[in-house]
């Protein structure tokens, strides 16, 4: 499967989106859906060094590690997706210790992010 972005053109009160041989056409653009969000994923970076890892690196310290590794957490800190690229193998031991501290950061912007988002009122408000 490929990704196919679509040309999108307004023709009076249509909204038509060409994918070359298909067309679908928004008739109705006084009621649009809601997106309904059923997760907030939140990434949180690792840069290795030979004896110590340092949370989110900043452009500083990403010149000067040896290794990353990304975790990004979802709905109750599980692991959506975990990024080594490339770089010396990491023992599971490390990468069990970076998961707990990426699950404690996890908790810590959730909490931050869900009193900001309560604060905004009901048009924010996520299913």
């Amino acid at each position: 499967m490929n990704l196919r972005i679509p040309t999108v053109s307004l023709k009076e009160e249509e909204l038509v989106f060409d994918y070359g041989m298909t067309y679908i056409s928004l008739r109705n653009l006084d009621h649009p859906r809601s997106l309904q969000i059923l997760n907030t994923p939140i990434s949180i970076s690792f840069g290795l060094f030979e004896d110590f890892e340092v949370m989110d690196p900043d452009v500083f310290e990403e010149d000067i590690i040896e290794d990353s590794v990304t975790f990004v957490l979802g709905e109750d800190g599980k692991v959506l997706s975990l990024v080594k690229p490339g770089g010396k193998p990491v023992k599971d031991e490390m990468l069990m210790t970076l998961r707990s501290k990426a699950s404690d950061r996890y908790n810590e912007v959730y909490e931050v992010f869900e009193t900001y988002r309560k604060s905004l009122g009901k048009e924010m408000e996520l299913e």
